[in-house]
């Protein structure tokens, strides 16, 4: 009786993407590819890892800016290697800044001092997450994440000033 043979891709394989669909085959005369063409399948940007699936040919890539075209003259990492986390931790912090802006001023202050913090750790989160390569550092995200910090510490402040002015009333 023969051994089963393992047919599983191993982590020391090369990644070998699958073949194009025959959409991909329609060149025009000039031997150049169509430029209204639409991208039909996951195909991830070579500059920034973006699907461009439903892009066409002479555009751009929405994240980065780089064409749709040099994308599928030159291929970007596997999209195992390019899978991101996500951009998780850049809106988590926006929405507990958010969070600490609109509470903080309603529950005295309270709430900020909670969401706040969160907030801030974060932005801070979202950085190690890219040094790590597991979150999308493209400029919007950071902006996102940017935003999230800046919410979080006015919101933490102006809590801060909220639990003054009460500490301070209660004791006159």
């Amino acid at each position: 009786m023969e051994p089963e043979q393992d047919n599983t891709p191993s982590n020391k394989q090369a990644y070998l993407p699958p073949p194009l669909p025959p959409s991909f085959a329609r060149p025009m005369s000039d031997g150049m590819l169509d430029p209204e063409l639409v991208i039909d399948h996951d195909m991830a940007c070579s500059a920034c890892g973006y699907n461009l699936r439903t892009r066409k040919m002479r555009e751009t890539c929405p994240e980065c800016g780089a064409p749709v075209r040099q994308s599928f003259i030159e291929p970007g990492p596997a999209p195992a290697e390019r899978m991101y986390g996500s951009n998780t931790s850049a809106n988590v912090s926006l929405t507990m800044g958010i969070i600490a802006l609109a509470l903080g001023l309603n529950t005295l202050g309270i709430a900020g001092v909670i969401f706040g913090p969160i907030g801030i750790g974060f932005y801070y989160k979202y950085h190690a997450d890219i040094r790590k390569g597991i979150a999308n550092p493209s400029p919007r995200t950071r902006r996102i994440a940017r935003a999230g910090l800046i919410c979080s510490w006015i919101g933490l402040g102006l809590c801060a000033l909220v639990l003054a002015i009460v500490v301070i009333a209660a004791t006159m």
